[in-house]
């Protein structure tokens, strides 16, 4: 199955990843995006299921911010990169064997693509992959070009079911059928996550089941055929 392995290094790229994550599941769905602290359950054996899930990916994207390189490993005193048992290196590995889409993530403009030189001998190929910029702050923006490159490799989620059925209000508004949000009637026009005031909340608006909206038989709020009738009351009491 396609999809999207994050790679990361704790202590460098982690909130990026969350972030990343979650602009990445929008479009593409939780079956199609994995990030482990996300994916994965209390209690998992982690080392297969990293491994299954990575098999399973078409893309890795890799994760680089300022101390990606630098980072050490406090029991040996060496670069965690250079470790054997490294998971960012050997999912990084796997992938290039597996000549799977490799994309360098640059967490900001302070990091930089370590050379062939910088990294160990069988993730030196990493050093020849193009980049792209990832700044949390911009994420809206610098998300955009990522995500349609990806779309190219992963399909997109499809549209929960439902999604884009509605009908028209009688004042001619289309309203979209929701699954959660709210939709309320006033004066005949139907309005998606409408707020309600409280002296409004009496008759003069009327909310519909999220689960099963349904259109009134007339297109007329009760406030406007309260109105009608107190002017017909009107009119008997003066003939």
């Amino acid at each position: 199955m396609a999809g999207i392995f994050i790679n990361y290094r704790t202590g460098d790229g982690e909130e990026a990843a969350v972030a990343l994550d979650g602009e990445l599941l929008k479009v593409f769905g939780k079956n199609r995006v994995f990030r482990d602290r996300r994916s994965m359950g209390a209690g998992t054996d982690f080392p297969p299921k990293l491994r299954r899930e990575l098999e399973k990916s078409t893309v890795l994207l890799v994760l680089i911010g300022s101390e990606w390189l630098r980072l050490k490993d406090e029991s040996t005193g060496r670069r965690r990169i250079d470790l054997a048992r490294d998971y960012v290196r050997e999912e990084i590995r796997t992938s290039l064997e597996q000549q799977k889409l490799v994309i360098p993530v640059l967490l900001g403009l302070g990091s930089v693509l370590p050379g062939a030189d910088e990294l160990p001998k069988d993730i030196a190929q990493l050093s020849q992959r193009q980049t792209v910029l990832l700044r949390v702050p911009y994420l809206h923006t610098d998300v955009k070009p990522l995500i349609k490159e990806l779309r190219q490799y992963v399909p997109v989620k499809k549209k929960s079911r439902g999604a884009g059925k509605g009908w028209k209000s009688g004042g001619g508004t289309y309203v979209e059928k929701a699954e959660r949000s709210v939709i309320a009637q006033r004066d005949g026009v139907y309005y998606e996550n409408a707020p309600v005031a409280p002296a409004e909340s009496a008759g003069r608006v009327r909310f519909a089941d999220p689960a099963n909206p349904v259109k009134p038989k007339s297109g007329k709020s009760r406030s406007t055929k309260s109105a009608k009738s107190a002017k017909s009351a009107k009119r008997e009491g003066a003939s």
